[in-house]
């Protein structure tokens, strides 16, 4: 290369982008700066528990708490007179002080709220609330340049909006018209702003990674923090309006879906509470959503991540093992809207997701949790998987759902669960609708060869579980109330067509069950015994609570017994153990 092309190499253009903040501490020297902790330390703020990212600082909380009104106007004077991306100092220690009584507030622990200490914070905050906080953060915040300044003021400044937020939404009650507007103002200004500028909430933003590492996450968490609690306020100030139409709240599920999609992997199970609020923004009572308003977002989802994409995310989140099923369960009701549409088809196995549903149920069996557990986690799968194999071709869909992630025993398994339930709505025809739809695939299997590969797996799948499952949903309703027996007895006929529908025959299945269970009538019923496998040298005696299991001996019963046998056993263990005639 000739010695005079000017060219510059990739280091030095970046340096000609080092912000003058960056050359200032904490960021040139983090030790030496009273908030140098905030520069260096990982943020572990999550959507309930603010952390702190304050500093002490007596002069200006004196001068905060005396004159609320005058440090206000201060603050709102040099923040419109701030140089772009400079160090700004006295602006960052004003905000500081501001910030710092608001974490204050944020922290207060219910069990601490009469503390006189606590009291006086309070007080003290809305103070400064009323002096104007609001009308001051909404012209910050809405501002072009406010995401481009030093990383540590963004983060006073969202800090100053979430405990607003805390103080109009969840402290002062009664909101006047005037302060519903100024609210919906600040919160629909902020969602716009940071969607336009959505790339400083990622990893990878390269002024952010450089010059303030860990920034990205510190921004991001917090973000989420305000969007997650502020959801249900301004939905039902907008009473009346509807949410589609306004394009703050399109960049409220906008941004909602940004952060979501672009987590670390630290970000804590919490932060999968934004993609079901992404959704909760179209369903709230006054959303008002039509199918083109789904349909809008769905092409969001396609245009900005893609639908492999998505759905690979989407798999992440299933496989968390942190997260409750509760969490888990909301989110596939949501995406369920979505997730079966057509550009999403041919992805479901190449992007896990379907492998990932699948572990997700294996997971939660093997908690051995409460029926109650157990249904909140099958009921949204089954949905979402009965959509999927009523909309999709069989090949993306049903046939490999079948083939390689065995839906038929989940369908066998929640059957089962949904007709063990003590309290449930006996008209939910969750597990009905999805039997039914796939009757309709094995009806189409009739024109099928014999040897057909889908037509092969479904037949056989069924064979495992159609009897034993017919059998149990018969034998349950004996033990239930009215509205048990009638549950257990429309699942067991649309169960029985399924059979059917793939060619068994009750007949042969019922003597091939009972033939098996003469065979397992010999051995252990409880998996850890040595003679679960192998016939034990004496008889095994049977449980006299079902009547089914039986045990070579008292030890293995009462294991078994803790191991979950009691949830299917209609009579409690007798006192005195089972004794053997003597020969």
């Amino acid at each position: 290369m000739d010695s005079s092309d000017n060219s510059s190499s990739p280091v030095e253009e970046l340096d000609s982008l080092r912000p003058p903040w960056a050359n200032l501490p904490p960021f040139s020297n983090r030790a030496t700066s009273p908030d140098a902790s905030d520069a260096s330390e990982t943020d572990s703020v999550s959507t309930n528990s603010p952390v702190r990212r304050t500093y002490e600082d007596p002069e200006m909380n004196t001068t905060l708490k005396e004159k609320p009104a005058e440090m206000l106007e201060r603050l709102r004077t040099l923040s419109a007179q701030r140089a772009h991306r400079g160090p700004n100092e006295e602006l960052r220690k004003v905000t500081n002080a501001f910030a710092h009584l608001a974490e204050t507030f944020l922290n207060i622990e219910p069990e601490d709220a009469s503390l006189p200490a606590s009291r006086e914070c309070k007080r003290q905050w809305g103070d400064v609330v009323s002096a104007g906080l609001p009308e001051c953060l909404e012209g910050v915040v809405m501002e072009d340049t406010f995401f481009d300044e030093n990383p540590i003021w963004i983060n006073y400044i969202l800090i100053l909006v979430d405990a607003a937020r805390d103080w109009i939404t969840r402290v002062k009650g009664t909101l006047n018209p005037t302060e519903i507007d100024q609210y919906l103002r600040l919160f629909g200004g902020l969602c716009q702003n940071a969607y336009l500028h959505r790339t400083v909430f990622v990893e990878g933003n390269h002024i952010v990674d450089v010059y303030a590492p860990d920034y990205a996450q510190k921004l991001r968490l917090r973000m989420n923090r305000i969007l997650s609690l502020s959801l249900g306020k301004p939905l039902n100030l907008l009473k009346g309006r509807r949410l589609a139409d306004l394009e703050d709240y399109k960049c409220l599920h906008r941004l909602l879906l940004h952060n979501w999609y672009h987590r670390a992997d630290d970000d804590g199970w919490e932060v999968h509470y934004q993609l079901f609020s992404a959704f909760a923004v179209l369903e709230a009572p006054n959303a008002e959503s039509t199918t083109e308003d789904y349909q809008n977002f769905a092409d969001e989802i396609l245009y900005t991540l893609g639908a492999r994409e998505f759905l690979t995310s989407l798999s992440r989140l299933v496989r968390d093992e942190e997260i409750p099923p509760l969490v888990l369960g909301r989110n596939l009701l949501f995406v369920k809207y979505i997730v079966p549409w057509r550009p999403f088809h041919m992805h479901y196995c190449e992007s896990g997701f379907f492998e990932a549903v699948r572990e997700a149920v294996d997971r939660y069996a093997s908690m051995e949790a409460s029926k109650k557990n157990e249904w909140q986690v099958y009921e949204p799968i089954l949905l979402l998987l009965t959509e999927i194999a009523r909309e999709a071709p069989v090949g993306e869909a049903t046939g490999p759902l079948i083939r390689r992630f065995d839906v038929i025993e989940l369908m066998a398994r929640a059957s089962v669960c949904y007709a063990q339930l003590k309290a449930e709505d006996e008209n939910n025809s969750t597990c009905v609708d999805a039997i039914q739809v796939f009757i309709a695939a094995a009806n189409a299997t009739v024109t099928l060869n014999g040897k057909n590969v889908f037509k092969k797996s479904f037949r056989r799948n069924m064979k495992e579980e159609w009897y034993p499952t017919l059998k149990a949903l018969r034998d349950l309703p004996g033990r239930g109330q009215a509205a048990s027996r009638r549950r257990c007895a429309r699942l067991a006929v649309t169960w029985r067509e399924l059979g059917l529908a793939i060619g068994l025959n009750e007949d042969e299945e019922a003597d091939a069950y009972e033939k098996e269970m003469r065979k397992a009538a010999q051995k252990c019923a409880w998996r850890g015994c040595e003679y679960h496998t192998r016939r034990p040298p004496w008889p095994t005696r049977v449980c006299v609570g079902c009547g089914d299991a039986r045990y070579c001996s008292r030890v293995c019963q009462r294991k078994h017994w803790r191991e979950g046998h009691h949830e299917g056993c209609g009579k409690r263990l007798k006192e005195e153990p089972h004794k053997a005639k003597q020969s």
